[in-house]
């Protein structure tokens, strides 16, 4: 039985990545969510695992989105054995899957304390791209209700409000998304302790841009996934890349910045001491 958790920040590429294993052959749900404004080629999620996600996200009464920074989730009786039977489930009917939510970082400790044999790719990226990512997502969702509107209206909003409106929108939302950032990647960084440093990758997606036939062997030899190479430039698309802002400048909290550039450096650290050079 192979199974692999694909974990990560919202907007650090998860899809992106669960994408192309699912194109290597991985099983990766039965039911998925379908594609967005936001992911065009889908989000390749397992409805029956958001779902139970999203329960466990309402009943600690946080929004089921999982764009939190609250900690310590709380995972009722009745919801655990949801987890567990949802696991059971997915291996009798294959040898070898996976599941991709974001939303998994939040709940790290269950799946690692109750489910230790579990492979895990934790996925991570920048926070400023990230940040830039989540920002411009957002306003996108947030300025629909001014372009529905009449010409007048629509032209005024483009030509003259929007540019401010949009600098207002940054100032107002990057510190909480950046916090969102640092709870997701900190939730990350202290789980690796507990798990053998056999069963988990930590990997940014960009290093599939030039890397993916060494991922793909470990993933191979090492977690023993049969499944059929497929080139990572197949599935990745630069143009759906989102701008890079310099969100620093719409941060007021050094502090919080310090505190989110002394985590990057502590992972990147740790995807550096990796060893996967034995199967490539």
């Amino acid at each position: 039985m192979a199974t692999i958790i694909i974990a990560g920040m919202h907007r650090s590429g998860t899809s992106l990545v669960t994408q192309w294993l699912n194109k290597c052959g991985l099983n990766v749900g039965n039911y998925c969510l379908g594609a967005s404004t936001s992911n065009v080629d889908g989000h390749f999620e397992d409805k029956e695992f958001i779902r139970l996600h999203e329960d466990i996200l309402a009943d600690n009464k946080l929004p089921e989105t999982g764009l939190t920074d609250k900690r310590a989730l709380k995972i009722s009786d009745y919801n655990q054995r949801r987890l567990e039977d949802l696991f059971q489930l997915k291996n009798d009917f294959s040898d070898q899957w996976g599941m991709k939510d974001p939303r998994t970082c939040m709940l790290l400790r269950y799946y690692t304390s109750v489910f230790p044999e579990c492979n895990y790719l934790f996925i991570v990226r920048d926070f400023r791209s990230v940040v830039s990512s989540l920002l411009n997502r957002e306003f996108k969702e947030f300025e629909k209700k001014y372009l529905s509107r009449k010409f007048i209206s629509r032209y005024v909003w483009v030509h003259f409000r929007r540019d401010k409106r949009l600098k207002r929108f940054y100032h107002e939302n990057a510190a909480k998304f950046l916090k969102i950032w640092i709870a997701y990647n900190e939730e990350i960084n202290n789980h690796l302790s507990t798990l053998r440093q056999e069963k988990y990758l930590l990997l940014p997606y960009s290093f599939l841009q030039k890397n993916d036939v060494q991922i793909f062997q470990y993933l191979f030899h090492a977690w023993k996934f049969d499944l059929d190479y497929i080139p990572f430039k197949d599935v990745f698309k630069k143009e759906l890349i989102s701008r890079v802002i310099h969100v620093d400048d719409f941060i007021s909290d050094r502090n919080l910045l310090e505190e989110a550039k002394n985590l990057e450096r502590d992972l990147q650290v740790k995807l550096l001491m990796q060893d996967l050079n034995v199967y490539a």
